[in-house]
């Protein structure tokens, strides 16, 4: 969907290797999957949170299937900016790019 409209998009399988793809390069939007094998979503967005520079900081949004009625506070509280729920649709995506342009 990112592809489709007209992005270029990363994918990392885990909180780990989200970590390793910002040591390589820095990014302006981050798509975090909360639940991820060997690193969720929101350890691993506290770690960027501590390691990035403030210079470097990327926006960080929650993609997730839960359907807690605070999730979103949640993610919030780990240093995320927002939270799309699954199923997400292109419009979604959409108009996240655009609230967050790079």
């Amino acid at each position: 969907m990112i592809e489709h409209l007209g992005y270029q998009a990363n994918i990392a399988v885990n909180g780990l290797e989200v970590l390793q793809a910002l040591k390589r390069d820095p990014y302006d939007l981050i798509l975090m999957d909360i639940q991820m094998p060997k690193m969720d979503g929101l350890e691993a967005t506290k770690v960027i949170r501590r390691r990035c520079p403030d210079s470097r900081q990327p926006n960080i949004i929650a993609v997730t299937g839960y359907v807690l009625p605070n999730i979103k506070e949640i993610c919030i509280e780990a240093g995320m900016e927002d939270c799309l729920i699954k199923p997400i649709r292109i419009d979604d995506i959409s108009k996240l790019l655009h609230r967050y342009p790079s």
